[in-house]
């Protein structure tokens, strides 16, 4: 599949045009606000890459093969200050989506004048780093910890909004951090909306470069080195729930190798930024347990849902995707159950194909031993991009992580006799799963 984003007629392109908005798309003038820093030519080159890609990735129809051909010509200030990175650029693309990209950039001079900037409007103060802030359970309670830890830490908060219910949310969830440590949180908001008859991909398995490129220049205007993800461990490795699953159909966006090969790429086209993922060691009810106690009533502000919002008057989340079934098990495994959103279209514990699966899962990992390491990585081919091949001290904490999650379900299981029954827990566990 071609896209031509000089032609500005291309589907693609008339998406690339809806995610600049009002305020997207950056050139090399001054940033009003208080800071006075400058979007270089480079970061507006970089943004101009990252959501043609996007673009593209979200207008092509993936095939019954999943894997699609495409193939991009891109428009940029300079593309000889990307083209030495474009191969590997192309190779950490495919390690996420699973496509095959062929990226080509073509010199063009951007008008200047006929696009707006990326408008950061950044309090005069030290930030110390850029948190990505989906409105998710995790990017809150993440955002949280760091605050209460870092008790003078400056953090930008970058939400990328695809609708105007996914903004409310972050900006209610911001506002009550500003609450609790004002002067030192502050939301950049960039919305990244497209209308229904472009958005043919629902995978969307590049949002991870879109995201990180808006993280590392809002880093470099901020002056601040790191990025955080605050994604729980578990989710950070997404071990897949059935072997039909292969490569990035369990996606991939926030496993530490990835990250490492982003920074990486990053460094290697002059953004130096460390991407970290805070609580790779952690199971999100462990996360979601070190919420300050006066921001647990945030929780149920948050959202977790892969269909997030329902359109419905009574429930915005499906209560059967993976997502709402990790959410509700980590808030009763961390026992803040009460603070938890109600407006489930079903019990997520209630025994549904994919909390069946997750229960099986974790049933699993809490019987793995250290010498069981090699058929870990076989059966969950994910574990294997940490330490393939043997039982080294990244593997074994690993192990210790899984099965902590597992001893998680299991005692949910045994406090509550009808979710062992509604998830197939405990005797006959792997034959019923």
């Amino acid at each position: 599949m071609k896209f031509d984003f000089l032609d500005r007629s291309g589907a693609a392109a008339r998406a690339v045009d809806q995610l600049r908005g009002e305020t997207v798309w950056p050139d090399d003038r001054r940033i009003p606000g208080t800071l006075g820093r400058v979007v270089s030519a480079r970061s507006a080159d970089l943004l101009s890459l990252a959501m043609c890609c996007y673009a593209a990735d979200r207008v092509a129809l993936r095939p019954a093969s999943w894997r699609r051909e495409l193939h991009l010509r891109i428009p940029v200030a300079d593309a000889r200050a990307f083209r030495h990175a474009i191969p590997e650029l192309e190779r950490w693309l495919c390690a996420i989506t699973d496509d095959r990209w062929r990226l080509e950039l073509v010199t063009r001079r951007m008008p200047r004048g006929g696009e707006s900037q990326l408008v950061l409007g950044l309090p005069d103060r030290e930030w110390d780093a850029v948190g990505l802030f989906s409105g998710g359970l995790d990017s809150f309670a993440g955002a949280a910890v760091w605050l209460d830890a870092n008790r003078d830490g400056g953090l930008v908060l970058v939400g990328a909004q695809s609708s105007t219910v996914v903004a409310a949310v972050q900006r209610r969830l911001a506002a009550r951090l500003q609450r609790s440590y004002p002067g030192r949180v502050v939301l950049v908001g960039i919305p990244l909306h497209l209308e229904a008859t472009l958005s043919r991909d629902s995978w969307q398995r590049s949002r991870a470069f879109l995201f990180q490129v808006l993280a590392a220049v809002v880093a470099q205007v901020a002056m601040a080195r790191a990025v955080l993800v605050f994604e729980n461990g578990y989710g950070a490795l997404n071990p897949r729930l059935g072997e039909h699953q292969a490569g990035s159909q369990a996606a991939k966006s926030a496993h530490p190798r990835v990250l490492e090969a982003w920074t990486r790429w990053a460094r290697s086209v002059g953004y130096d930024v460390a991407v970290a993922l805070p609580h790779r060691w952690d199971t999100k009810a462990e996360l979601v347990a070190r919420i300050p106690f006066d921001l647990r009533v945030g929780i149920a502000e948050t959202e977790s849902c892969d269909a997030f919002p329902l359109h419905r008057h009574d429930v915005k989340q499906c209560g059967c995707c993976g997502s709402c079934v990790l959410r509700r098990q980590s808030v009763v495994a961390a026992g803040l159950a009460t603070y938890d959103r109600i407006d489930y279209a079903r019990d997520p514990l209630g025994g549904s194909d994919v909390a069946r699966l997750m229960a099986y899962q974790a049933w699993q990992f809490q019987r793995l031993t250290s010498e069981a390491v090699p058929l870990l990585h076989v059966r969950w081919p994910e574990l294997a991009m940490e330490a393939a091949g043997g039982a080294t001290l990244e593997a074994e904490m690993n192990l210790a992580l899984l099965h902590r999650y597992g001893a998680e379900w299991a005692a949910l299981a045994e406090s509550d006799a009808s979710v062992a029954r509604a998830v197939g827990w405990g005797p006959g566990t792997a034959e019923a799963a």
